[in-house]
């Protein structure tokens, strides 16, 4: 059996991160060109993702540690191994002796580090002896119950994490955008669905008590009466804001904004167990009354998705301040 059969457990339990910096670049080229007024926002959201990424990932990171330091450990002994023979250099005093043990075992490490990342002819070593070794130990660790549960509650949770960093960047470009400028209020209030999510007796109460001044307020004032905290309303209340924004109506469209929307729904209020009402709306194939399985793949599909509807919103806010 080839590694990437063996393996193909460990990478569907386990979240493998990509690079920081590739997963950051396309929100860093975007928030470069935002107006000063957006950018703590666009930042708030950059991080709250950094954070779900970080969070999921946890398992493999630490297996990373745990394999880059018992590697280090055994050219380290090695290398003190090495310092007292007659091919070493010369030592003043054993402080030397170390100093040079352990920046030898460092080179060394980095070395191997660099050598694993080269192209490979070999098909039975695709992962590289670093990447083979981590996924050894994954492997063992899926043995281990509570090891591989708290795996899949991690990422049940940074699955929350991903519709709230979409959720609150809506809400506060929604508050910002009708506080900067309430003559969009207009536009919301006439929405053939979006208007629904608004009752004007509350707003006029809203009103009275701002003594009738709403001036940089509106939007504080409309998000009381209904948050951005559904798929609906998120996609009503956006088109109702931005009609012209066309990639941003169709990101919102996307099914998989939907099935984010109703896991995300099951994980909260559902303890995500998997009832009756979930299977039938989403098909899904576990069975009633076990956990819900978020695979690390759809993960990171959710995680791409918010970041690019994020981007999207944050191109078509930006455009309110030109």
């Amino acid at each position: 059996m080839s590694d990437k059969e063996r393996f193909t457990e460990v990478l569907g339990r386990f979240y493998f991160p990509s690079s920081t910096g590739d997963f950051s670049q396309p929100m860093l080229a975007t928030f470069s060109k935002l107006p000063a007024s957006l950018r703590p926002m666009a930042e708030a959201f950059r991080g709250n993702l950094d954070a779900a990424r970080t969070v999921a990932s946890m398992p493999y990171t630490m297996t990373v540690i745990a394999v880059d330091q018992k590697r280090f450990q055994a050219l380290l002994m090695a290398q003190r191994i090495r310092s007292g023979q007659s091919t070493a250099p010369h030592f003043s005093n054993e402080s030397e002796r170390e100093a040079w043990a352990i920046r030898t075992a460092q080179e060394k490490l980095a070395k191997e580090h660099a050598e694993d990342q080269q192209p490979t002819e070999d098909s039975t070593n695709i992962f590289g002896n670093f990447g083979r070794a981590v996924l050894i130990e994954l492997l063992a660790l899926l043995s281990e119950a509570r090891l591989e549960s708290s795996s899949a509650e991690l990422i049940r949770q940074c699955t929350v994490l991903c519709w709230g960093a979409l959720e609150v960047l809506a809400t506060d470009l929604f508050v910002t955008i009708l506080n900067e400028y309430p003559p969009k209020t207009a536009a919301l209030l006439s929405h053939p669905v979006a208007k629904k999510y608004f009752d004007p007796k509350a707003f006029g109460i809203l009103l009275a008590e701002r003594q009738y001044d709403l001036s940089h307020c509106m939007g504080e004032v409309l998000v009381q009466q209904h948050r951005l905290d559904s798929v609906d309303a998120i996609r009503h209340i956006l088109d109702a804001l931005f009609p012209d924004e066309k990639e941003l109506c169709a990101q919102l469209q996307d099914t998989v904004f939907w099935r984010l929307g109703q896991d995300r729904n099951l994980i909260v209020h559902r303890r995500a167990m998997i009832d009756h009402q979930y299977v039938a709306k989403t098909g899904c194939q576990q069975a009633i009354g076990t956990l819900l399985r978020i695979r690390p793949n759809l993960f990171e599909r959710y995680l791409t998705y918010v970041m690019d509807t994020g981007i999207e919103l944050l191109h078509a806010a930006s455009k309110a301040w030109l």
